[in-house]
Order: C-alpha cells, then structure tokens, then sequence
C-alpha cells in the first residue's frame, strides 16, 4: 500500500469516512450514520416504508435532533406509531439519544 500513497493514489476505504464526516459536518456522524446506514438501523421492514431525508439540531446548550422521514402514502400512521421504537434503535445504534422527535413528510411521486 506504501507504493500506491508513494503515487498518489490510497484505498477509497481508507478515505470514505473522512469524506462523509466531511459532507455532513452539521450534525457530524449522526447524520452520516442515519443517512447511510438507515436499513442496519431500523431494519429492513421500516427502512423500505420510511426513508431518513434529514437531520436537524436545535441550538443552545443541548442540541435535540430531529430526524425527517420521507414516509410512503398509507404508512404515516404505522411510522408515527412506531416512532418510540425507531428513537430507541437510533440510540442504541449511536451510543447516546441523538434525535428526540421524528417528522414525518409523505414521499413524493
């Protein structure tokens, strides 16, 4: 490997995370992590109805997160009442409860 960084060159492995942090740099990692790894997060049940669209902190002292699904048609209802369960994935998936409220959007067709 020490002749392809001799070239320029490095595994797109080594330098993905970076560029993630990177591009979502506002909310950091969590953002990064919810957005990219949504299906390990809540499972492939809830990932195919709802799709994370965006992550939002308030200011102050404490942020509070508040992640935006995108939820298909006649699926609000079942997302909103599972929305405890996806909180409480999301918390364990990031080690501390990084989002406390979810809103939902319906999907555009």
């Amino acid at each position: 490997m020490a002749e392809y960084r001799a070239r320029g060159f490095s595994r797109i492995s080594a330098i993905l995370p970076k560029l993630t942090e990177t591009a979502f740099e506002d909310g950091g990692s969590v953002k990064a992590k919810l957005l990219t790894q949504w299906a390990s997060i809540v499972g492939n049940e809830i990932a195919a109805r709802a799709q994370p669209q965006n992550v939002t902190f308030s200011r102050g002292n404490t942020p509070l997160g508040t992640l935006h699904l995108e939820v298909e048609g006649g699926y609000a209802t079942e997302i909103s009442y599972l929305e405890p369960v996806i909180l409480e994935k999301i918390a364990v998936y990031c080690g501390y409860k990084a989002i406390h409220r979810i809103k939902l959007h319906p999907a555009s067709r």
